[in-house]
């Protein structure tokens, strides 16, 4: 499916999960909030002149790159089954909600995610996991992966584990 948003520019949320699209040119939606795209043919998606996005989801695509700006709002990034072999999530400062399952990821860097509230990570080849500065994540799924030990004692609020 091929379609042509490029005057839209008021755009706020996008919905094209199950279109069979290999691309998608986000730069011209500066106001869009939530990207649903899920069930595509996607490998990348570039949100850097998304600042206002709050919500992405991207599963079940061939996504192994994610390209984001300095500053992101984005509070929710859910992206199971892709091919991620790598994940930064530096620029997602406001991230609240992360779920990467059945991806390639080794690592998973979340340090920089302070108002991180619910990871899951299963299925893949983690083998370290460090929550320190996550003392707000209350679910927390991670089975399924390399890691051998995990110090959750600064996650005094996890609820679901």
């Amino acid at each position: 499916m091929k379609f042509n948003l490029s005057k839209n520019t008021n755009l706020e949320v996008l919905r094209c999960e199950s279109c069979n699209l290999s691309s998608l040119n986000l730069k011209p939606f500066y106001k869009l909030k939530r990207l649903f795209c899920d069930y595509n043919k996607l490998k990348s998606l570039d949100i850097s002149k998304n600042s206002n996005l709050i919500t992405l989801e991207c599963n079940d695509n061939k996504m192994t790159k994610l390209i984001s700006g300095k500053s992101s709002a984005l509070t929710e990034l859910i992206c199971h089954n892709n091919l991620f072999t790598t994940l930064s999530l530096n620029n997602f400062k406001e991230l609240e909600y992360l779920f990467c399952s059945n991806n390639q990821l080794k690592t998973l860097n979340v340090s920089y995610n302070e108002n991180l509230l619910s990871l899951e990570c299963t299925n893949m080849k983690l083998n370290l996991l460090n929550l320190s500065n996550n003392d707000k994540l209350s679910d927390l799924c991670c089975s399924n992966n390399l890691i051998t030990k995990i110090d959750l004692s600064k996650n005094i609020n996890l609820a679901f584990l």
